[in-house]
């Protein structure tokens, strides 16, 4: 996992899976732990209001870069995240 601060996306994480998928998150208020491998159920940050959404209502921006390109996130949290 790397932990960027500033941007527009403020404070954020990668997460680098084995398989070449990464997984972003922004907009955090802090991260848990810094540089280390996770596994499911494992925290990764908290929601926030950081970067350009400073002063909004908190929340986690999620994105999922693939094959050299960011891939619309939805149908793996559809897939994975049953209601």
């Amino acid at each position: 996992m790397e932990i960027e601060v500033g941007g527009l996306g403020g404070i954020s994480a990668w997460v680098h899976g084995d398989d070449g998928v990464s997984y972003y998150y922004s907009h955090l208020s802090k991260v848990e732990g810094r540089n280390r491998r996770v596994a499911r159920g494992d925290i990764i940050g908290y929601t926030g209001d950081t970067g350009n959404a400073a002063g909004g209502p908190p929340h986690t921006h999620f994105g999922i870069r693939a094959n050299g390109g960011m891939v619309n996130p939805y149908p793996t949290l559809r897939a994975l995240c049953p209601r």
